[in-house]
């Protein structure tokens, strides 16, 4: 199996190439009398940062959108005029698209921290509402032993209440 790369060359190694200073090794640059290495070459095509990509990328979009050669020739005429506009309209265009994706995103946050808030809301309420009934029993237990055994427990709730409901204050 043989695979074809396209090598990116800018012009300085190509002269040199030219002149025979220097020598290609694969995608390595060296210099032809001692070996050094000068560059190694990128991976590209003709599109890969050319000016004129986006004049040769539209033609191939349109055949492949299933356009006839003459709708190509005559939009690929006008953007020949207009490519440096293509260009900012494609990136105009992207941006907007990402500002719009980024707006969705931090309503799904604003979202999700909604329902979080409400969750640990319920989640205090039910808190302080243990350490309240837990209170109440102990207030209405008239065994001394038992109040004993439950004071711990109630101080525990009420503490771990209190510190709940000075967070949300917080």
């Amino acid at each position: 199996m043989k695979i074809r790369v396209e090598l990116e060359v800018p012009d300085v190694i190509a002269k040199g190439l030219t002149s025979g200073t220097l020598e290609r090794v694969g995608g390595v640059i060296r210099y032809s009398d001692n070996k050094r290495i000068v560059a190694w070459l990128r991976e590209g095509s003709n599109m890969s940062r050319s000016t004129s990509s986006s004049l040769q990328l539209l033609p191939s979009l349109l055949r492949a959108a299933g356009m006839n050669a003459r709708t190509v020739a005559v939009v690929a005429g006008a953007v020949t005029i207009a490519g440096p506009m293509l260009d900012v309209a494609i990136t105009t265009y992207t941006i907007y698209r990402l500002s719009m994706r980024i707006k969705e995103l931090q309503q799904e946050i604003a979202d999700i921290y909604d329902r979080l808030e409400k969750l640990f809301a319920k989640g205090n309420a039910a808190a302080l509402n243990t350490a309240l009934v837990l209170a109440e029993s102990f207030l209405n237990t008239e065994d001394f032993d038992q109040r004993q055994g439950m004071l711990a427990g109630v101080i525990k709730g009420l503490v771990q209440a209190q510190q709940l409901l000075l967070l949300d204050i917080n």
